[in-house]
């Protein structure tokens, strides 16, 4: 008898390993548009919203998506049960550590939004621009990085302008936004309704 529930529990263990190492980082849950782009390991495959394989997708640590025109994209997070939306003519990358449990996400271009559930002290979430980063233990925010034009010749401080754009911002809850050059030196904590603006 003690045999018999050796081998149950041996069985029922060996299951659930197989199926947590086939749980996906994460998955796409909802998509509209025109095509978005998973580059994994360099190599690049375009899908279409309307494809029927493309809810449940899964998505793993250093993924990149990118969304077309008129695209927008959401995935679940499944470690820390977060939801990222990407917005059209987005480029993310997603990442973690090994457990998923220190997650973030890197917005080349774009806008995101995040809606991060309350974390434990072993978690964490935060998303990287070129030139700030957001991080959150609960809350909902984004991020947008664009290029702007720049100012027609001999406008004022058309020397000066940058011709790139961050911005932190914060629906609910509270941020943490710092430049990425001095993340130390210069953190700023934002609530619902405000934002940061980096140049």
């Amino acid at each position: 008898m003690e045999i018999k529930k050796a081998i149950s529990s041996f069985v029922f263990f060996f299951m659930a390993a197989i199926l947590l190492a086939e749980t996906p980082y994460a998955s796409v849950v909802y998509a509209e548009g025109k095509r978005f782009s998973v580059i994994r390991n360099g190599k690049t495959v375009n899908y279409s919203p309307e494809s029927a394989d493309v809810i449940g997708l899964p998505i793993a640590r250093g993924d990149i998506l990118q969304t077309a025109p008129d695209t927008y994209l959401e995935i679940l997070i499944r470690p820390i049960s977060a939801s990222v939306q990407l917005a059209e003519n987005t480029t993310f990358r997603c990442d973690s550590d090994e457990s998923g449990m220190k997650s973030e996400g890197k917005l080349y271009y774009g806008r995101v939004r995040a809606k991060v559930a309350k974390l434990t002290d072993s978690s964490s979430y935060k998303i990287t621009a070129p030139s700030l980063v957001a991080g959150v233990r609960g809350t909902d925010f984004g991020c947008d990085h664009f290029y702007v034009r720049p100012q027609a010749p001999g406008a004022p401080d058309a020397a000066s302008a940058s011709p790139a754009l961050s911005r932190g911002f914060c629906f609910e809850g509270h941020v943490l936004v710092a430049p990425v050059a001095t993340p130390t030196l210069e953190t700023v904590m934002i609530a619902g309704g405000e934002m940061v603006e980096s140049t």
